[in-house]
């Protein structure tokens, strides 16, 4: 057996016993107890996340001194993933201590990490504390391409399984898609995509009169790296400075298994003229810097976001 198997097969015992509801977790909390909980949450109080304009409300709870509550929309991966990168790296992950399903929606119960969010924390740093962060973060994104995987490797979330789950994030449209079996059925997603993107071109250039911005011959979908883990989901919301020095990454709703070059394009959504402007600047020393791949993103437009054919 080779030292990958022996390591996916201890990620995956590891994830059965801290990540199934039918396992005794780390605390010792039984299924009713976590009912229990669900039951009298009331959802207007104790909610986490640093919201200044009211827009973005995060589901997630601090039910204890040391434990968060964290709603997701079903997706048994997201603690997988969190298992799998504390288990293989030196990533600080918030602990997961257990989840069950509950009402169609799974929830996260998971160790609370005191600190403050970057979002909030950001414009009081210092310009060397900032320049640490990015440093940090480049650290964090080669360590989770480093992760073994399964091979062949299947694009999008993994939950232990083996069996491919369909892809959620900023570049797959709004209601998620797939889930694709091969790196080649996510590449022929894509090109789909690209092909609804230049008709749509072509009619708006019509209708106004001026020449086609797009074409198929330089619309090519970048499959030509490796597939590798991502977090998905980069921005100073997501960041949490602990109280213990530690850099912690939090909100693994969107990871999964992408090219190389879509956490820069993940990262680059936030990289808008609300982001700070340090934060812009070093996206591609965190990252990489992939411009082209960006732009053939950004050329698909509503093609990307709203059409799921």
């Amino acid at each position: 057996m080779s030292a990958y198997s022996i390591l996916h097969n201890i990620v995956r015992l590891l994830a059965d016993r801290f990540c199934r509801q039918d396992i005794i977790p780390l605390d010792d909390m039984s299924d009713e107890e976590a009912y229990a909980i669900l039951q009298s949450l009331d959802i207007s109080q104790n909610r986490l996340g640093f919201d200044p304009e009211g827009l973005y409300s995060p589901p997630v709870w601090r039910i204890s001194p040391d434990t968060v509550l964290k709603r997701t929309d079903g997706a048994h991966f997201e603690p997988f993933t969190m298992l799998l990168v504390s288990t293989t790296t030196t990533i600080p992950v918030p602990r997961v201590r257990k989840y069950v399903t509950w009402d169609s929606d799974v929830w996260v119960f998971m160790e609370y990490v005191g600190g403050r969010n970057l979002e909030e924390a950001w414009p009081s740093l210092s310009f060397f504390t900032k320049l640490w962060v990015m440093w940090k973060l480049r650290d964090c994104i080669h360590q989770l391409r480093q992760i073994p995987l399964a091979e062949p490797r299947t694009p999008g979330p993994i939950d232990g399984s083996g069996e491919p789950q369909r892809c959620i994030g900023y570049y797959f449209t709004e209601l998620s898609v797939g889930p694709f079996a091969s790196y080649a059925d996510l590449t022929a997603w894509y090109d789909k995509r690209a092909q609804i993107a230049v008709r749509l071109d072509h009619l708006a250039s019509e209708a106004s009169g001026k020449a086609p911005c797009l074409s198929l011959r330089k619309l090519i979908f970048d499959n030509s790296g490796p597939l590798v883990l991502t977090h998905g989901d980069i921005t100073p919301r997501n960041v949490i400075l602990g109280d213990d020095g530690r850099l912690w990454l939090i909100d693994w709703g969107f990871s999964g298994v992408y090219p190389l070059w879509l956490e820069y394009a993940c990262m680059a959504a936030y990289r808008n003229a609300s982001a700070p402007r340090l934060w812009r600047w070093f996206v591609p020393l965190v990252t990489g810097w992939y411009p082209s791949q960006l732009s053939y993103l950004q050329a698909l437009g509503e093609a990307l976001m709203l059409y799921d054919l």
